[in-house]
């Protein structure tokens, strides 16, 4: 199989500079949900939060959603809009939702993982 993969873009500098934003999009959207989920468990005083959790479920309403909203916007300093946190489903959703957003607007992945990184040491942030 890795040799049918390595054919169809073997040669194609496009395609694998097409692949490599798209994984490191994706590694970013999976630290950016792990945080989501870190801020969501604390506004919300729950236990646990996984990326595939039902924010409704977890009690996110409209007050907790931007409360989340803002925390995610100050510890990432990048715009974090509220319908982001009270449109998305879950966790996951979420992080897609910014991630498109912030990628729209010129940041770059790399950028977003670095800001995601700092948060570790961040209050709120867990």
């Amino acid at each position: 199989m890795a040799g049918a993969f390595n054919a169809s873009v073997d040669g194609d500098p496009a395609r694998i500079e097409s692949l490599a934003h798209r994984h490191a999009r994706d590694a970013a959207a999976t630290e950016l949900a792990g945080v989501i989920c870190g801020v969501v468990a604390g506004v919300c005083e729950a236990e646990n939060c996984q990326p595939t959790d039902k924010l409704v479920d977890l009690g996110v309403d409209s007050v907790r959603a931007a409360e989340a909203a803002a925390v995610l916007e100050d510890a990432l300093g990048l715009v974090v809009p509220l319908e982001a946190v009270l449109t998305a489903a879950t966790p996951h959703a979420v992080a897609d939702m910014l991630m498109d957003r912030w990628l729209g607007e010129g940041h770059t992945a790399s950028l977003i993982r670095e800001r995601l990184a700092a948060t570790d040491s961040r209050a709120g942030v867990s």
